[in-house]
């Protein structure tokens, strides 16, 4: 019962916000904007998400392979737009996650364990990246108050969860008994090596999303300078990422409202950024329609 209350309080939250900006909109705006659009930037952007997230299959391929996984580049791909397919339909965004963990287990020993710290490891060093890009777009915008409070939470919660990591791994003795096999199933991804290709991999991959907000400001002549965009983008996903809605429903749409106001993009023009970026990932989530009508879901 609870669940349920929550998912409503939830739901009707993040409704509750979208009806808030929409009532701030205009239809007309909308079909302006629509009518004058460059689609070649939507066709351009949709493909870019599709090879981004094949570079993180190949990201999630090296950490699954650290852990003693078995499996082709195409099943690692097949499972990550699998995952994307699965996230279009169920309430949560860790929905996809749970799919893949649950087709990437094997018969081997602590299979689950192994099958969850690949996926969660995988969206970890992804969180790390982001990080990464609001220290570099901090550089260039540190005027809002706002912006400037949110960076630092991020920041500070993100340098103590990364020294609390560092020390707990090189101290054997804090970790209770019945953790020690998640404890040395964990230090088999701290080889520098695999640190350093799956850093690479998660930068290429969150760079092209970068891009890809670039093309939707492109595609309706937004004039937004391209190093905004390492703000804009890391922190409206680490927000959409808070459970405090469906999805981040809601949510993503009132920071990119907030966040492009200081370029004179109205309400109208950022909710419909919003939604074009929602496009782009909803285009090529179904892709993972292909391995989900697939006979053999193990190819």
């Amino acid at each position: 019962m609870k669940k349920r209350l929550k998912f409503f309080i939830k739901l009707f939250f993040g409704i509750g916000i979208l009806v808030f900006l929409f009532s701030r909109t205009s239809v007309q705006e909308f079909v302006t904007l629509l009518g004058n659009a460059n689609y070649l930037f939507f066709v351009f952007a949709v493909v870019l998400y599709v090879i981004g997230q094949v570079i993180s299959a190949k990201k999630w391929m090296i950490i699954s392979q650290r852990l003693q996984f078995k499996n082709t580049f195409r099943r690692y791909i097949n499972l990550y737009f699998l995952g994307m397919f699965y996230n279009m339909f169920l309430p949560t965004n860790i929905g996809g996650d749970i799919i893949k963990v649950t087709k990437l287990k094997d018969d081997k020993e602590f299979s689950i364990k192994r099958s969850i710290i690949s996926v969660m490891s995988d969206r970890i060093t992804g969180a790390c990246v982001l990080v990464l890009f609001i220290l570099s777009g901090f550089l260039f915008y540190n005027s809002s108050e706002i912006i400037n409070i949110v960076n630092g939470i991020i920041i500070l919660s993100s340098l103590s969860g990364i020294a609390f990591f560092v020390y707990v791994m090189k101290n054997d003795n804090l970790i209770p008994e019945k953790f020690k096999n998640v404890y040395n199933l964990i230090k088999l991804l701290c080889e520098k090596k695999c640190i350093l290709n799956i850093t690479v991999l998660s930068l290429i991959f969150h760079l092209f999303l970068i891009v890809i907000h670039y093309c939707i400001a492109q595609m309706y002549n937004f004039n937004i300078p391209f190093t905004y965009y390492l703000l804009l983008y890391p922190i409206t996903a680490i927000v959409a990422s808070l459970p405090l809605s469906i999805n981040g429903i809601g949510l993503k749409e009132f920071v990119y409202v907030y966040m492009l106001k200081i370029f004179e993009i109205d309400t109208s023009e950022a909710v419909l950024f919003a939604m074009t970026f929602n496009m782009v990932i909803l285009f090529a989530s179904a892709l993972g329609f292909i391995p989900y009508i697939s006979k053999d879901k193990k190819t």
